[in-house]
């Protein structure tokens, strides 16, 4: 199937400058429907993956997703101190481990790096829960 388009003939008519007729309308005949799609496809070739091409793709990317995660992962848990573990006595508080564990550390410097270690909400402490201290 074709369809047929009213397009000038080319001239070189007085528009540039040159004496001659001017231009009168021919028709031209384009391809149409699935011979416009033919037409089209082999003018520019494109690239197809298969199901197995796309699978190999999907498979590198969440290879490549998986290294990135493992990387930042590791690089976290790298940036987190050494810590060794204590188990609280009946009576202690916060201030006491801390003044006692981290010497040489201001006593406000400690309770917070002690509070943050631990992810404890508040200072207060029971008898036998165990606390993690940063190794120096």
């Amino acid at each position: 199937m074709s369809a047929a388009l009213n397009a000038p003939r080319p001239h070189l008519g007085s528009g540039a400058g040159f004496p001659g007729p001017t231009p009168t309308p021919r028709l031209v005949l384009v391809p149409a429907g699935a011979a416009a799609v033919r037409a089209l496809r082999q003018s520019r070739p494109s690239m197809r993956l298969t199901r197995f091409g796309g699978l190999v793709v999907l498979l590198l990317l969440a290879l490549a997703l998986g290294g990135i995660v493992a990387a930042v992962t590791s690089s976290v848990s790298s940036g987190l101190p050494e810590a060794r573990a204590i188990t609280v006595e009946a009576g202690e508080t916060l201030s006491q481990i801390a003044t006692r564990e981290l010497p040489g550390v201001p006593l406000a410097d400690g309770l917070v790096e002690l509070q943050l270690l631990n992810e404890l909400p508040t200072s207060q402490l029971h008898a036998g829960q165990t606390l993690r201290i940063p190794v120096r």
